[in-house]
């Protein structure tokens, strides 16, 4: 008989987010100058934020709504640190924080 011994629990946050036009091309800007590999990735063919460009092809989008977990806001907040002045990387790490109201516009 094989018995199972529960060790933990992890539980995983996911935050619902919308990204306007803008947004999602400051985003695939700042990617493809990173320094990073990982966030140069994101703006290249399978990446994240690729996929968002992708999703604003069609005419009738003008911004994009996506779900994310605590690693993919990081990682977005991680491609943003070199852009001074980005209300876009105060809000996502506000996410992080806990220190954000239900409306970040």
């Amino acid at each position: 008989m094989i018995y199972i011994k529960h060790l933990s629990t992890f539980l995983v946050s996911h935050w619902t987010v919308s990204f306007s036009s803008e947004e999602i091309l400051q985003l695939e800007k700042c990617s493809a100058s990173h320094y990073d590999y990982e966030c140069k990735a994101l703006s290249q063919p399978g990446g994240m934020i690729y996929e968002l460009l992708i999703i604003l092809l069609d005419p009738n989008q003008d911004s994009v709504e996506v779900t994310l977990e605590f690693r993919d806001i990081d990682l977005l907040c991680k491609v943003l640190e070199q852009d001074d002045d980005s209300k876009l990387w105060d809000s996502l790490q506000s996410l992080l924080t806990g220190q954000h109201s239900h409306d970040t516009q």
